[in-house]
């Protein structure tokens, strides 16, 4: 069952122990502009990772593969800086069919980086 689905059904019952949040509090703190950003830099950066993670798990590897590798890695992750990866550039339309709006705070965090 879904955080809106118990909302709206009225089991928005504390979670885990009595001292947890709710399933509304968890649903406000999720629908907010600057973590759904936050979600999506971190797709980015985890699959320029993956792709560097699985090179590891050959069997037949060498240092002579691994270096253009670690340099593609870590220029694809300085790249991020200025402009955003394939997730990040979908997170105003993503915002917008979640029904999500950016705030003035949100634009003040600096989140999104120029689109291509």
């Amino acid at each position: 069952m879904g955080l809106e689905n118990a909302i709206s059904t009225g089991r928005d019952k504390k979670l885990g122990d009595h001292s947890g949040v709710s399933a509304s509090v968890l649903l406000y703190l999720m629908k907010k502009y600057d973590k759904l950003c936050y979600i999506h830099l971190l797709c980015d950066i985890c699959t320029v990772l993956a792709r560097l993670t699985l090179l590891f798990e050959r069997a037949d590897i060498d240092l002579s593969s691994v270096q253009p590798q670690l340099e593609c890695t870590v220029v694809n992750i300085q790249r991020m800086k200025t402009r955003a990866g394939p997730f990040l550039s979908k997170v105003s339309s993503v915002a917008k069919k979640l029904g999500i709006v950016e705030t003035n705070h949100d634009k003040s965090t600096n989140c999104e980086v120029q689109v291509d």
